[in-house]
């Protein structure tokens, strides 16, 4: 039996728009010059934690955090989209067999509820998020220790560096999809054992590996 863990953001759903207009109203509410576009993009897969702390000390991450989260939970969670053929590739691989996952940075609850509005949570064998200051590796630990799983049993499917770190850090097969947030050339730099292009392309992959 093969275990997979999917990547949220950037990955099954296009959930930038909620995720740059709350950084947005965040930084407007500290009185903070808006970083560009570029950056703003960049806070899209790290930890809260991590895209603060380009800004201020502890005080000020946990601040900014909490305002952030404010905005996201207000509005910015709902203004997400899935990507094409997502909800036909979970449909397949749990029709088939596959024990699916979910392991985000985002904040476990909100991760949760993202899942539901979107319909596709019951799709998953549970959603694992930040509970506080998780990196990626933390996150997907917890759902393989809940599981008794082992790393050749598992894969991380992701967008970004920070999945297939996260993946390789715990031994597991990586898939870097090319839809999302990341740059191919990081994803291979950064240890993905294979890529995809569209959702459906990770059915025939998962079927020869």
């Amino acid at each position: 039996m093969k275990h997979i863990f999917f990547d949220l953001d950037g990955t099954l759903a296009d959930s930038s728009p909620g995720i740059i207009n709350s950084f947005t109203q965040t930084f407007t509410d500290l009185g903070i010059p808006l970083p560009d576009i570029a950056t703003l993009k960049s806070f899209i897969g790290p930890p809260l934690e991590t895209s603060f702390a380009h800004f201020g000390d502890s005080t000020f991450i946990n601040q900014a955090g909490d305002i952030y989260r404010h905005h996201y939970q207000s509005g910015g969670v709902n203004q997400v989209a899935l990507y094409d053929q997502i909800v036909e590739t979970l449909e397949f691989l749990k029709n088939e067999g596959y024990q699916l996952y979910v392991a985000t940075s985002k904040n476990q609850p909100m991760a949760i509820k993202m899942l539901q509005n979107l319909n596709i949570d019951h799709y998953f064998v549970e959603i694992f998020g930040s509970l506080g200051n998780d990196h990626k590796a933390d996150v997907i630990k917890r759902g393989l220790d809940r599981y008794s799983l082992t790393a050749p049993e598992a894969y991380m499917i992701g967008d970004t560096h920070y999945d297939m770190v996260g993946g390789k850090s715990l031994n597991l097969q990586t898939i870097g999809v090319t839809w999302g947030f990341g740059s191919e050339q990081s994803l291979l730099e950064n240890g993905a054992d294979y890529l995809v292009h569209h959702p459906l392309e990770l059915v025939k992959l998962l079927e020869t590996t």
